[in-house]
């Protein structure tokens, strides 16, 4: 697999997932609640993220959250949210 395959073109987010569009065309969707820190948040602070800079991922920088679509696809649940330290975002 290659690196741009798995790049975010799109992020959507309601108050139950987090939708993903890949530059390759694929679609991803999980559940919020997979994520205790956005489970809680109101949806104003859902909207508030951005893409990290490789644009693999995505950050909820007041929220503490880090979602790489890669650990999503093969991790699923286990996938943490949390960002790891060696991170340049």
């Amino acid at each position: 697999m290659k690196d741009n395959d798995l790049r975010v073109i799109d992020v959507k987010v309601n108050t139950d997932r987090v939708h993903f569009s890949l530059e390759d065309g694929r679609e991803l969707g999980v559940p919020v609640d997979w994520y205790p820190r956005l489970d809680n948040a109101p949806l104003s602070e859902l909207r508030k993220f951005k893409l990290n800079k490789i644009g693999n991922g995505v950050i909820w920088e007041n929220l503490d959250v880090y979602i790489l679509v890669e650990d999503v696809l093969f991790y699923g649940r286990n996938a943490s949210g949390n960002r790891p330290a060696d991170i340049d975002i």
